[in-house]
C-alpha cells in the first residue's frame, strides 16, 4: 500500500488522491515489518520481494519518528500482523482476489474501535480488547428489536462519538505533543503522565496549556466568517491533578470544536464504513457483512482448519463482531448451501465448519 499507484490516472481530484494516501499510511501504521519480512523472504526470495522489503524497512516500523505514522490500538496492530502473515502465505491468486477485502476489513475494524476508545472521559479504561458490536448479514431484515439495532453501531459509535471526534483527536494530539511523542491513546498518555509526581511546577505548566488553548481557540473562532458559534461558559483554568487536566482539555477541545467539523467527520467515517460494512436501515445505521466478507473472515478465523461452529463465533468475537440468534441461523443456512457445515451426529448437537480459500 505504501508503493502502489494510488489513483488510476483518470481523476483530477486531489482530495481523492490525498485520501487514498492517508488510508495507505494508516494501514501501513498497523504493520510491524520486522515480524513480517522473514516470512516474505522465506516464501519467495525474488527481486520484487527484496525491493518491497527494503522499502518497508527504511520507511515504516523501524522505531524512528514518522510524521505519517498513525497511532493504532495495540490489539488491532497485533492481530493485523498475525493475520497478514497467514494471508500472505496463501497462493498468489488468493492474495490478489481477497487483498481488498482484508485491507478494507482492517480499516473499518480499526476505525470503529478507535472511535469507541476516543472518549477522553474514559481515560482510565485500558483498551485491551475490542468492544463487541452486533452485525447482521446484508441479506437480512433489521427489525426494531434486533441486536444490531439496539446493541450495534448506534450504541457504541453514537452521534456524539462521530460529531465530536475531531475535538477528541485534537485533545489526544495535544497530550501526545506535550509528552514529545506518539505515546498512544488516553489511557497510555495518562499512565505516562503519572510517571512523574504532580507538583506545583507541573501544575503551572498544565494550567498555562488550558489557559492558552481556551483563549486562543475562542479568538480564532470569533475571527472566522462562519455561522455564529454558540460559545460555552468558560472553563476554570485551575488544574489540581492529571485527571483534572485531561478532562478539562478534552472538554475544551470538544465544546470549542467548530460546527463544520461535526458533519465533516461523520461524512468521512460513513464514506469508508458504508462501502460494504455499514448500511442505513429505516434511518438507523446497521453494521453488516456481505457474503464475500463473511466467507473471508470465516476462513481467516478458522485458518483452514476444521472448527466447531461455536468456536468460530467466539473467533468473530475477538474482532469485536457479534451475532444474535437470527443471524447465526442465517450463517448456518449459508454454510449449508455451500456444503461447508457438518454435524457430528444425527442429533446435530455439534456442528463443524472448514473453509479453505
Amino acid at each position: 500500500m505504501k508503493f502502489l499507484p494510488l489513483t488510476d490516472g483518470n481523476t483530477n481530484s486531489k482530495k481523492y488522491e490525498h485520501g487514498q494516501r492517508s488510508i495507505a499510511e494508516y494501514l501501513s501504521s498497523m504493520l510491524c515489518p520486522k515480524d513480517l519480512l522473514v516470512d516474505m523472504l522465506s516464501k519467495k526470495p525474488n527481486l520484487f520481494n527484496e525491493i518491497i522489503i527494503s522499502a518497508l524497512s527504511s520507511s515504516t516500523g523501524t522505531g524512528g519518528s514518522n510524521e505519517n505514522e498513525y497511532i493504532i490500538l495495540p490489539f488491532i496492530k497485533e492481530a493485523f500482523g498475525e493475520d497478514l502473515k497467514w494471508f500472505l502465505k496463501r497462493d498468489d491468486s488468493i492474495v490478489v482476489k481477497y487483498i481488498h477485502v482484508f485491507l478494507h476489513f482492517y480499516l473499518c475494524y480499526s476505525l470503529s474501535q478507535t472511535l469507541v476508545y476516543l472518549d477522553y472521559r474514559k481515560y482510565n479504561i485500558v483498551p485491551e480488547k475490542p468492544q463487541k458490536m452486533y452485525y447482521i448479514l446484508t441479506s437480512e431484515h433489521a427489525s426494531e428489536g434486533r441486536e444490531a439495532v439496539t446493541n450495534g453501531w448506534n450504541k457504541y459509535v453514537n452521534k456524539e462519538a462521530l460529531e465530536k471526534s475531531f475535538g477528541r483527536i485534537e485533545a489526544l494530539d495535544i497530550l501526545n505533543s506535550l509528552l514529545d511523542g506518539n505515546i498512544g491513546f488516553y489511557n497510555d498518555v495518562y499512565n505516562k503522565l503519572k510517571e512523574q509526581d504532580f507538583n506545583d511546577e507541573i501544575k503551572m505548566l498544565l494550567e498555562d496549556v488550558i489557559c492558552s488553548y481556551q483563549r486562543d481557540k475562542r479568538e480564532q473562532l470569533k475571527k472566522r466568517e462562519v455561522a455564529k458559534f454558540q460559545f460555552p461558559d468558560e472553563v476554570s483554568t485551575e488544574v489540581n491533578s492529571y485527571d483534572d487536566f485531561i478532562l478539562k482539555l478534552g472538554l475544551l477541545c470538544t465544546t470549542l470544536q467548530s460546527k463544520e467539523y461535526e458533519s465533516k467527520m461523520k461524512i468521512r467515517v460513513n464514506n469508508i464504513m458504508k462501502i460494504r460494512m455499514l448500511s442505513t436501515r429505516r434511518g438507523r445505521e446497521i453494521l453488516n457483512l456481505d457474503d464475500e466478507m463473511l466467507f473471508f473472515l470465516m476462513a481467516m478465523i478458522s485458518k483452514g482448519t476444521r472448527m466447531k461452529l461455536e468456536d468460530l463465533y467466539e473467533g468473530f468475537g475477538k474482532y469485536g463482531v457479534a451475532f444474535d440468534y437470527d443471524t447465526k441461523a442465517a450463517i448456518e443456512n449459508y454454510l449449508l448451501k455451500l456444503n461447508l457445515l457438518e454435524r457430528k451426529s444425527d442429533s446435530g448437537e455439534a456442528q463443524y465448519v472448514k473453509i479453505v480459500l
